[in-house]
């Protein structure tokens, strides 16, 4: 299965399903959150928030939906699938000379 990676600030959150990876202590974990919800779920395992994202996008309603992934700590493992950029939602942060 492919994803599309997005910053958290072109996520589109009306139109698809939106997992946010972070890292917690060393801890990798992911956060989902839905057209209907208005604000994260709770935070969990990341394969498991995955999975759940991906069950969700089978359910009457959802169907519509792609899966949106923000992962600005690099957590992504192959195993979950492939992950690929979307240039119009990602914001690149360029780095500024030293005064």
């Amino acid at each position: 299965m492919q994803f599309k990676k997005v910053s958290a600030s072109k996520a589109d959150y009306d139109k698809n399903i939106v997992v946010r990876f972070f890292d917690a202590d060393g801890a990798s974990l992911a956060e989902l959150r839905t057209p209907i919800d208005s604000d994260w779920g709770p935070a969990d395992q990341a394969e498991k928030v995955l999975g759940l994202a991906i069950e969700r996008s089978t359910e009457a309603g959802f169907r519509d939906y792609g899966i949106q992934i923000i992962d600005d700590d690099d957590l992504w493992e192959e195993r979950f699938g492939e992950l690929v950029d979307d240039p119009g939602c990602l914001v690149k942060l360029q780095s500024q000379p030293l005064v």
